[in-house]
């Protein structure tokens, strides 16, 4: 059962049906064999020799020699470089490298996602938003996921609206950042600043 499984998942990969760690799965499969013989087997020292090799070998893969033998294309070229960047604080060079891989792959929701995060932190929230917004247009998906985050960067428009005075261009974005995260508490506090500013506005001035 697990066999024809297996077979399956490495179609369901090879045709982007779903993408599944295939050879995680295949590794994980060889390392409960040799346990079992390692447990059971007359020369036990010959297969308890070749799991402590194979851990080895894994531990190598899985750290330093990862970016050179890993099959995903997410941990192979720009991307790959400049999600490590991302992550030791280098935004400019992470915004560099997740540029360069998106002219490779345009259209890739996870490489949209990550440099719009990365525009995020350098400020460029403009930009950051029209990336996630695409992300989610190419995959739905990604909806619960980025949900907040767009809402947040929209909540940001919608005080600067209040602060210009602009009610309606306000209302109009926190209605939209509520579609995007009905949970969103502060786009109601600011819907409820807003409406307690007009009726104090709207109270007929007392004469001289």
């Amino acid at each position: 059962l697990f066999g024809i499984w297996f077979l399956l998942c490495i179609v369901f990969t090879l045709t982007d049906t779903m993408s599944i760690a295939n050879v995680a799965h295949g590794v994980g499969a060889l390392a409960g064999w040799l346990l079992g013989r390692c447990i059971v087997a007359e020369r036990r020292a010959v297969h308890v020799a070749a799991m402590v090799a194979m851990g080895v070998v894994i531990a190598i893969g899985a750290t330093v020699a990862r970016p050179a033998i890993n099959l995903s294309s997410e941990f192979r070229g720009s991307f790959y470089r400049g999600s490590v960047a991302f992550k030791e604080g280098r935004y400019e060079e992470a915004a560099r490298h997740f540029e360069v891989a998106n002219s490779e792959r345009p259209n890739e929701p996870a490489i949209l996602v990550n440099l719009g995060s990365t525009y995020h932190e350098l400020g460029r929230d403009v930009e950051a938003l029209a990336l996630y917004k695409r992300a989610v247009e190419l995959d739905p998906s990604e909806r619960g996921a980025l949900g907040p985050y767009v809402a947040a960067l929209i909540d940001v428009d919608a005080k600067r609206a209040v602060e210009a005075d602009d009610f309606e261009l306000a209302k109009a974005l926190i209605e939209e950042s509520l579609s995007w995260y009905p949970d969103g508490v502060y786009p109601k506090q600011l819907f409820s600043w807003m409406e307690e500013e007009e009726r104090r506005r709207g109270i007929v001035p007392q004469g001289p």
